[in-house]
This record gives C-alpha cells, structure tokens and sequence, in this order.
C-alpha cells in the first residue's frame, strides 16, 4: 500500500537543515509511524514531543535513503529530497509519520506527514513516497 500524505515542518525545521547543511552527510535521518495517539504541533521539537509510536507486527523505524540537502540561494528555500521508504510485510495501523534527524546530540524533528486518518496494513508492504524525491521545502537562510 502506497500513502500519499501531506507533509508539514515542525517549527524548528529551518533551524535545524541550516545547522546540518554543510555537515549533513553525518547526521542521521529517520521515518516513524505512530498511531493517532500521537497529536503533531508545530512547536515539537524533540523525540520526547512524540507519542504512539507503532510496536510489533514487524514494524521499525527506517533511515531515509537517497536523501540530499539543497540550499538554493536565488529562492532562499531549503529542499529536503529523500528516495521512498518501504516496511515490506507489516501487520500495523499507523496515523502519522514523523522525519527526525538524530544528531546534534540529541533527536530533532523536522517534519510530520498526516496519512489522511488510519491506515491499517495486514501482513502487505506499507510504502511513502515523495513527488519527485521533493519531502519538503522551506524558506530559511543558509
């Protein structure tokens, strides 16, 4: 099952890619599921903000893969690029996917994708993709 989403930044994201810009092949980059337990806001900011993160039924958190950092200096615009992610043969009902980088010394957000609602996967690969690799795109300084 493929889940199309809309993303949104977390309030530090602009921070947090002009810190990693010129060093970002070092940080670490990760998706995670969580149920609707878990209710995003703008101003989380660390791994201790999230709740409902999926357990069991052959689910892990997944690096991102492919994933580039470009600053573009006429727009002022960070993009954020990542190839799909894929759980392959996962039993779960997942509400949310989170990005967060883990670097910095501790866990960043960086941006939630809203699935649409629940979306329950029974023993069949669960898969987010992005338009054109394109996860997000913000104003910041670079």
């Amino acid at each position: 099952m493929a889940l199309p989403g809309q993303v949104v930044a977390y309030g530090r994201a602009v921070e947090i890619l002009s810190q990693v810009y010129a060093d970002y092949d070092a940080d670490s980059v990760s998706v995670s599921l969580h149920s609707s337990v878990y209710v995003p806001n703008t101003s989380h900011a660390f791994s201790s903000d999230l709740r409902g993160e999926i357990a069991g039924g052959g689910y892990a958190r997944k690096k991102l893969q492919g994933r580039e950092v470009v600053f573009d200096e006429a727009t002022q615009r960070f993009q954020f690029k990542a190839t799909r992610v894929v759980w392959p043969l996962v039993t779960l009902t997942a509400r949310w996917a989170v990005i967060s980088f883990d670097g910095l010394g501790t866990t960043n957000l960086l941006a939630w994708v809203d699935l649409g609602g629940a979306r329950q996967v029974f023993n069949s690969t669960l898969s987010i993709g992005w338009e054109n690799d394109m996860i997000l795109e913000v104003e910041g300084v670079g």
